[in-house]
């Protein structure tokens, strides 16, 4: 069976906090999803959970350069506390339930602007 989380992110990187959205698709056969940060949206390309524990990577593109990543932490209906680990240094999540309302306006349609 599948469960979809969706969360408010506040990810703390060198020039301040950013905001978006991840939404994860958690079932028997892993991970799967999508990660809105730096005004794109990315596919999660493969990732695996276990009692809470999430780990998952993809591509983050941000305006100037894209970049892999590994993210790794803990999710449940409340929460999300994730590091992602990139080339460019390791940089801490939060998140909430709920949409990014910031990155749904910016890109002006329905779940962003989808950059696959």
């Amino acid at each position: 069976m599948e469960k979809q989380y969706t969360y408010r992110l506040e990810m703390s990187v060198p020039h301040g906090v950013r905001h978006g959205e991840l939404t994860l698709d958690v079932g028997d056969k892993g991970v799967g999803g999508t990660l809105m940060m730096f005004a794109h949206t990315t596919d999660i390309l493969s990732g695996r959970f276990e009692h809470g524990l999430v780990e998952f990577s993809g591509l983050m593109r941000t305006l100037g350069y894209s970049m892999n990543y590994t993210a790794k932490g803990k999710i449940d209906k409340k929460s999300a506390d994730l590091d992602f680990v990139t080339e460019k240094g390791t940089y801490h999540a939060v998140g909430k339930p709920g949409l990014c309302l910031i990155g749904k306006i910016r890109n002006g349609v329905k779940g962003g602007m989808k950059n696959g």
